[in-house]
C-alpha cells in the first residue's frame, strides 16, 4: 500500500611462531582473557569450535588431523589440516604462569577471519590457531583424480589410487638428501602417473622440473623439506578418503593438542555417550548441545559442569538468566541431585531463568529482554511505569543488567523515585517508537503507525472524548456509512473494539462535521482520504453515477509504473477486457466478443482529499491452477505525482490535449499486452531459436538446431529478442512523450509519505511500513516494524 499526501505531518593476539598473545607484566591473565570475550570455554569445547571455523561454500565441520613430519617438542608449533577441505592452521601453545584452580582451563576467545586465539583466565595458557590455505589446491587434486577414473573407452589409464601411491613416493624421496630424478618415460610412472596436463601442474606447484623427460626434486633446503612434508601430509589426507586401511601414520588431531594444554583427560560422567573429536556426528552433536552454551562438552561431569557454569557467571553476571535456563535443561536430561541443589542455590543468590526476567520487563511495558535500550531510556520507562510490584521486578532486573544506575534506584525508597525524567522526554520528541505484535498484528501495526504521523487523525484520537460519538443523547441519529445505516448497536461496538477495518470504524465511532439525514455523513476522516468522484457510464445514453473511494485500488500483474496503473484505473476501458488477448489479435485489430461487449467508462474526479491512499493488489487468481498467488512484478514509485488530468475542473479545457492523451495511453496499453504475450514460453515450427526448448511430445533436453555463432546476426539469432526491444523502446517512448505533455499539469500534486511491505507469499507473510519524517533536522526515511523502529540507509530509499 502506498500512500501520497498533500498535507501530512510527520589482532590483540600474535601470529608469530612463539607465542598466541602479546603479555602485559602490568595486568593478569584475567584482564587479558576478558578483553577476548567474556565467555568461556573449556579446551574441549575450543576445540569444536576450531572444527567449525571458516567452514567454507561447502560447510561441513573439520576432521583435523596432526601433520606427523611437523611433532616437535612441546613448545614448538604444530600443523594440522582438515581431511575434508585441506585447509591448514598452525597451532602455538604456551603454558601460563598462573594457577588453574579447577579442573580443566577456563579459555576466553576471539573468532576471526585468519585465526583463532585463547587464553585461560586463570592461569594465563594460551593457544593461538593461525589459519593457511591448502599447499595444494583442492581443484588440482579433483582433476587428477577425475582423469584417472576407470573410463569404457580406455581402460589403459591409470587408477587413482595408483597415482597417489606413486607420488607419494615420490614426495617422499624428495625430502630426503641425494634424491635421484624421476624418468616420466618408464613403463611403470606412465602405468601408474601418466604425464598430462593435471601431473604437470602438480610437479609445478610441488617445486619440481622436468627436464628432457626427467623430473628434478626441488633443492634440498630445510624450506623445500618442510612445504614437500605439507604436500605429502596432504596427499596422505587425500588417501585417508579412498582407503582408510591404508593410513596408520595420522593422529586426530586433539589428542596431542589437549595433551599439550592438560586437558587431554577429564573426569567423565557415567552412562554418558564418549565425545569423539574427530567425528563428524559428535562435532555436530556438540555444536548444538546445551552443554556447549556454558562452554563444556557432554560427557563431562555434574561438579565439571558446575564448574564452567560457576565460573562463566563470575565473569559476566548478565548472562546468569540464559545460563540458569541452560543448567535447567541439563538437569531435568540427566536428572542430576548436584545439579538441581545448585539451581537452588543460584535462586536464592537472585539469578532467576529468561522467563522471569521477560516478566519484570513487561511489568513495566518493555519488550522481551530489553535489548538495545540504554540505561538512561530504561530509567525512565520504569520511572514512569511505577506500580504495585515494582521493586522485587525492578530487582531482577537490576541483577541481570548490573547496571549501579539501576542499583541505585533499587536503594531508594519507592515514594522518591521521580516519575518524570527529562532524557525519555526528549527521546521520544525526536525518535519514534514501535508496538509489540501480540499475535499476527504486524500489519494493524504498520497502519497505526501511519496513522499516527497524520496530524489531524492523531489529534482526534487523542482528544477523542470531545469527539466521541454519545448514543444516548435523546436527539441522536442514525448515519449511513458506505451504504449501511448504522444503529445504537454498531457504534458502541466501533468504540470498544476502533480495529477491524479502521477507516470504517473511526467514522462510525466519531462525530460527524455536518450531517443531513439521507446523506452520507461528513466526518473528520472521510475529509481527510475520501475522493470525491463520478464515472461516466454509456448504458443507451450518457450518465453519471457518483462514485467515492478512500483508496484507490489498482491491479498490479506485471511490471509498470504507478503512472500507468492509475491511468488503467481512470481511463476509458478496462484493461483486462478491452485489450487484445493475443499477438495476432493485437496486430490484426480482431478482439474478442467480451472485449467488444464491455461497457466502457471514465472515472472523473470531483474533489481530491488532502491525503491519497493506494492499494496496490498483488494477490492474483490463477484460473488454470484455481490458486490464488502473489505477484512479484515491480511498480515504479515516483516521490511525487499529479493528478490533474483526472479532474472533472479541467475536462472542458483541456478535452483534445487529453483526446490526444487517451491515445497516447492506449498504444502504450496495447505495447504492454504484446510485450506480456512475448515474454510467455512459445513454440514456434521451423524457428531457429539458441540454446534449448522444450518441444511438442518431447522431452525438455531435446536440442534444437543452431547455427554456428559466427553465422549469427543479432536479428537472426533472436528476432523475438528484437521485437520485445521495440515494444520496450516504444513504451518508452510513449511515456516520455506524455510526461512532456504533462509539464504544466502540476497543480494536483502529492508527495509520497509512506509505503507499507510485504514480505511472503499470498496467504502468509510479515508486513512493515516506511514513513517519511519530513519535520526531523535532516528528512528521513524510518522503518516500522512492530517493536522495531529504524532509519532507512540512502541505498534503501
Amino acid at each position: 500500500m502506498e500512500v501520497l499526501s498533500s498535507e501530512v505531518s510527520t589482532p590483540f593476539y600474535s601470529t608469530s611462531d612463539t607465542t598466541a598473545t602479546q603479555p602485559d607484566d602490568d595486568i593478569g591473565p584475567l584482564v587479558r582473557a576478558l578483553s577476548l570475550s567474556p565467555k568461556g570455554l573449556t579446551p574441549q569445547r575450543w576445540f569444536v569450535d576450531l572444527a567449525f571455523h571458516e567452514i567454507g561454500l561447502n560447510p561441513h565441520p573439520h576432521i583435523f588431523y596432526v601433520n606427523p613430519n611437523e611433532i616437535g617438542d612441546d613448545h614448538g608449533p604444530v600443523n594440522i589440516a582438515c581431511s575434508i577441505c585441506f585447509k591448514q592452521y598452525n597451532i602455538v601453545t604456551t603454558t601460563g604462569q598462573g594457577y588453574c584452580p579447577g579442573e580443566v582451563h577456563h579459555f576466553h576467545s576471539r573468532l576471526e577471519t585468519n585465526s583463532v586465539a585463547a587464553e585461560c583466565c586463570h592461569c594465563g595458557t594460551s593457544i593461538n590457531a593461525l589459519l593457511e590455505q591448502s599447499t595444494l589446491p583442492q581443484s588440482l587434486i579433483y582433476r587428477i583424480r577425475t582423469n584417472r577414473l576407470p573410463k569404457v573407452n580406455n581402460t589403459n589409464l591409470p587408477h587413482f589410487h595408483d597415482t597417489l601411491s606413486l607420488l607419494l613416493r615420490i614426495l617422499e624421496n624428495a625430502t630426503k638428501p641425494n634424491c635421484g630424478s624421476v624418468n616420466t618415460d618408464s613403463n611403470m610412472f606412465n602405468a601408474k602417473v601418466l604425464l598430462d596436463d593435471s601431473s604437470k601442474e602438480f610437479f609445478q606447484k610441488t617445486r619440481f622440473s622436468l627436464v628432457e623427460g626427467r623430473l628434478l626434486p626441488p633443492e634440498y633446503t630445510p624450506d623445500n623439506v618442510q612445504f614437500l612434508n605439507r604436500c605429502l601430509f596432504q596427499l596422505q589426507l587425500v588417501l585417508l578418503q579412498e582407503k582408510p586401511s591404508e593410513v596408520n601414520s595420522l593422529i586426530p588431531a586433539h589428542i596431542p593438542l589437549l595433551e599439550r594444554l592438560g586437558a587431554r583427560k577429564y573426569a567423565s560422567a557415567k552412562g554418558e555417550k564418549n565425545v569423539n573429536l574427530s567425528e563428524k556426528a559428535s562435532l555436530l552433536e556438540e555444536r548444538d548441545s546445551a552443554h556447549g552454551k556454558l562452554g563444556c562438552v557432554s560427557n563431562m561431569t555434574d561438579e565439571l559442569i558446575i564448574e564452567t557454569f560457576q565460573t562463566q557467571i563470575s565473569h559476566d553476571i548478565s548472562t546468569s538468566h540464559s545460563l540458569v535456563d541452560v543448567l535447567s535443561e541439563i538437569q531435568k536430561k540427566r536428572k542430576s541431585e548436584k545439579l538441581e541443589i545448585e539451581l537452588i542455590c543460584q535462586k536464592s543468590e537472585g539469578v532467576v531463568t529468561t522467563a522471569e526476567l521477560r516478566s519484570a520487563y513487561r511489568h513495566f511495558e518493555i519488550p522481551d529482554s530489553g535489548e538495545g535500550i540504554s540505561t538512561d531510556i530504561l530509567l525512565g520507562l520504569i520511572r514512569g511505569s511505577l506500580k504495585s510490584g515494582s521493586r522485587e521486578n525492578l530487582r531482577i532486573i537490576a541483577k541481570a543488567r548490573n547496571d549501579p544506575e539501576l542499583n541505585l534506584l533499587l536503594e531508594q525508597p519507592e515514594e522518591d523515585i521521580l516519575l518524570d525524567d527529562p532524557v525519555l522526554d526528549l527521546y521520544y520528541a525526536s525518535n519514534p517508537v514501535g508496538l509489540s505484535n501480540i499475535g499476527n498484528t504486524c500489519y494493524l501495526n504498520s497502519l497505526l503507525q501511519y496513522m499516527y504521523t497524520i496530524k489531524d487523525i492523531r489529534e482526534t484520537v487523542l482528544n477523542m472524548e470531545a469527539y466521541i460519538e454519545n448514543e444516548q443523547e435523546k436527539d441522536w441519529k442514525e448515519k449511513v456509512i458506505d451504504g449501511r445505516t448504522l444503529t445504537k448497536k454498531d457504534v458502541v461496538e466501533a468504540k470498544e473494539k476502533t480495529m477491524a477495518i479502521l477507516m470504517y470504524r473511526l467514522s462510525a465511532a466519531f462525530q460527524p462535521i455536518i450531517s443531513k439525514p439521507g446523506d452520507k455523513p461528513i466526518d473528520r476522516f472521510s475529509k481527510l482520504f475520501y475522493v470525491k468522484a463520478n464515472k461516466k457510464v454509456e448504458e443507451g445514453e450518457k450518465r453519471l453515477i457518483q462514485e467515492d473511494f478512500s483508496t484507490l485500488l489498482l491491479n498490479v500483474k506485471d511490471d509498470t509504473s504507478l503512472e500507468e496503473l492509475m491511468d488503467d484505473y481512470f481511463d476509458a476501458g478496462d484493461p483486462e477486457t478491452s485489450l487484445p488477448t493475443s499477438a495476432t489479435a493485437a496486430i490484426t485489430g480482431e478482439e474478442s466478443k467480451d472485449a467488444k461487449d464491455a461497457q466502457m467508462s471514465d472515472i472523473i474526479v470531483a474533489e481530491l482529499p488532502p491525503v491519497l491512499q493506494i492499494h496496490l493488489i498483488r494477490t492474483q487468481f490463477d484460473k488454470r491452477d484455481k490458486t490464488s498467488y502473489k505477484s512479484n512484478a515491480t511498480v515504479a514509485l515516483p516521490k511525487r505525482i499529479y493528478l490533474d488530468q483526472y479532474l472533472e475542473s479541467n475536462q472542458e479545457e483541456q478535452a483534445v490535449r487529453f483526446k490526444r492523451m487517451k491515445l497516447w495511453k492506449k498504444e502504450r496499453r496495447v505495447c504492454r499486452k504484446l510485450l506480456d504475450v512475448k515474454k510467455r514460453p512459445f513454440f514456434r515450427q521451423g524457428s531457429a531459436i539458441v540454446g534449448k526448448i522444450t518441444q511438442p511430445n518431447c522431452s525438455p533436453e531435446a536440442d534444437v538446431a543452431v547455427p554456428p555463432a559466427d553465422q549469427l546476426s543479432p536479428s537472426s539469432a533472436s528476432p523475438e529478442l528484437d521485437s520485445q526491444f521495440e515494444d520496450f523502446s516504444r513504451i518508452a517512448e510513449l511515456t516520455e512523450t506524455l510526461k512532456n505533455e504533462m509539464l504544466d499539469l502540476n497543480d494536483a500534486e502529492y508527495k509520497i509519505h509512506a509505503v507499507f511491505h510485504h514480505e511472503g507469499g499470498a496467504n502468509f507473510g510479515h508486513y512493515w511500513v516506511y514513513i517519511y519524517d519530513d519535520k526531523a533536522e535532516v528528512p528521513r526515511w524510518l522503518k516500522y516494524s512492530d517493536d522495531t523502529v529504524s532509519e532507512v540507509g540512502v541505498s534503501q530509499e
